[in-house]
């Protein structure tokens, strides 16, 4: 069995029909609403009656360590069930674009996690860690103001104040924190003494969940299993305003040749009319085209760049 663990903030009718799309393709469902959303203590009974797990734990603040102990605290409970044997961690706007059984055979005991060295990225990436950060300075009581936080950044850029380690990670690496794990690697995540000690150094990061399962994962044991592709489809093109894009049924034919397990992101409204169309298939037949496209030579690239 799979399990899909999902953060969300807005747009409850959408998430309530991705958890229902969800369970139709036979996963257990685990869900996070933003303490701080308009109507989150409704959208939780509303989902709970649904028969998936629903919490509003924390209020979500952007660029902190929040988001990320809100997918570790689902994921712990993901893994009280012994029959759970792979999770996927998804936004509230994904939506899954292929059938069950295309799912559990793609799902081979690899992780599917975007995972790039940190010294190849862009400056305003490395940022994000090689300076520190003081959002999370008095976490979970008080967060500094984002401008408190510039401040902070432009005064190490002056002093050339720069960090590529922490104590217990000599390698840093990065991507998104859309991912798909093997029960057995979620749960090292989860209660290694690695990542214990990671989740406490990332503290001075902005947007640690982009650091914490690629920068553990790359100096794990499991690192020969990581595939850089996270089998998610994305519009990075900007689109009324949104980026990644909104999804609408212009975006069909793109869906029907990629080879991701899921895409994201979609809105309740825009979106519906592909969502209808993604339903209809009730095989997900049309969209299994290049499922396996390009995966052994991206898995082989992976490997001699964690190896490297």
């Amino acid at each position: 069995m799979h399990a899909a663990l999902v953060t969300a903030y807005k747009d409850f009718d959408m998430l309530e029909r991705l958890v229902l799309r969800l369970q139709s393709l036979g996963m257990r469902v685990f869900v996070h609403i933003d303490k701080r959303s308009a109507g989150a203590k409704e959208a939780v009974v509303r989902i709970r009656s649904l028969g998936a797990e629903a919490y509003s734990w924390y209020s979500i603040h952007w660029g902190s360590r929040s988001h990320l102990g809100a997918l570790l605290r689902l994921m712990r409970s993901a893994l009280l069930d012994s029959h759970v044997s792979y999770i996927h961690t998804l936004s509230g706007q994904d939506y899954p674009i292929r059938s069950r059984d295309s799912i559990e055979s793609i799902c081979d005991g690899r992780i599917f996690m975007e995972c790039e060295p940190l010294h190849a990225l862009p400056a305003k990436a490395r940022d994000r860690f090689e300076h520190y950060h003081i959002r999370d300075l008095a976490d979970p009581f008080f967060r500094l103001p984002y401008r408190a936080d510039q401040i902070a950044v432009g005064v190490q850029r002056l002093l050339r104040v720069r960090r590529q380690r922490t104590r217990s990670h000599p390698s840093i690496w990065k991507g998104l924190v859309w991912v798909s794990l093997p029960a057995e690697v979620a749960r090292y995540c989860c209660e290694s003494a690695a990542a214990k000690n990671l989740w406490s150094e990332l503290r001075c990061s902005a947007l640690p969940e982009e650091f914490f399962f690629q920068t553990l994962l790359a100096g794990s044991p499991y690192m020969d299993q990581i595939d850089s592709d996270n089998r998610r489809f994305m519009d990075w093109t900007p689109r009324q305003g949104s980026r990644p894009a909104v999804l609408d049924l212009t975006d069909i034919e793109t869906l029907r040749h990629t080879h991701a397990l899921f895409a994201r992101k979609f809105d309740s409204t825009v979106s519906e009319q592909l969502l209808n169309a993604i339903d209809r298939q009730s095989d997900v037949s049309t969209f299994e085209r290049g499922s396996l496209l390009d995966s052994t030579q991206r898995h082989s690239i992976t490997q001699q760049a964690v190896s490297s």
